[in-house]
């Protein structure tokens, strides 16, 4: 569920993709998911 605030937003898969790597997570990569209107998932290894 994505609750947005005034001023806040979602972000994309590439800035999460950026910022897990210094959180200490490698192999970072996006699943898609087939249902319409479906975002994906960002998985990463720890």
């Amino acid at each position: 569920m994505l609750v947005e605030t005034e001023g806040g937003r979602d972000h994309s898969d590439v800035e999460y993709a950026d910022w897990l790597p210094g959180a200490g997570l490698t192999d970072v990569r996006t699943v898609r998911c087939g249902a319409p209107g479906a975002n994906g998932v960002v998985l990463g290894v720890r």
